[in-house]
């Protein structure tokens, strides 16, 4: 194609073939445009970038219809009203159903991570732990919904159903 464009030049075959090769050699050592991947959201580990947040996430949405469902649960056994005639207040109550809930899923959280960190080594000590305080906001927040869906809920479906529309 370069001998076709430069047809009617005074220009050798050989300083043609010369200069397109040496040009070809110096795009092989240095290219003039270089493409690298990084995940959405910064760089990283891609296994840890793309994969663990949305795992995470999943795993720890999944505890929303757990904790609906022990309010539920416990009304419908007699459990809660037993609890209600003790001296705890009903604050005191949510408070430690709300920390069981915190409890359950970080410990969740704590094994899965673990297994992802130490076994298949996705990431350092600082993404662990990174991930581990992200899992402690979400675990909170998902306990924290999960129990007011429960308060509301007259019946296991009416526990199932919003926490299951929350966590698609």
């Amino acid at each position: 194609m370069v001998h076709e464009a430069l047809e009617g030049v005074a220009v050798s075959d050989e300083e043609v073939d010369a200069t397109v090769t040496r040009l070809i050699a110096e795009a092989r050592d240095a290219p003039p445009v270089r493409v690298t991947g990084n995940a959405i959201g910064g760089g990283g580990n891609e296994i840890l970038s793309r994969m663990l947040p949305g795992i995470l996430t999943m795993f720890l949405l999944f505890s929303i219809m757990q904790n609906s469902q022990v309010l539920v649960q416990e009304r419908r056994t007699g459990t809660l009203e037993r609890l209600l005639t003790t001296r705890l207040t009903v604050n005191q109550l949510s408070a430690g159903k709300f920390l069981a809930g915190v409890s359950r899923g970080m410990l969740q959280s704590a094994i899965l991570l673990t297994l992802a960190f130490v076994i298949l080594r996705v990431a350092g000590i600082s993404a662990y732990v990174q991930v581990m305080v992200f899992s402690l906001l979400v675990t909170a927040s998902v306990s924290a919904v999960g129990l007011v869906i429960g308060a509301v809920a007259k019946n296991r479906d009416q526990a199932t159903w919003p926490a299951v529309f929350i966590t698609m």
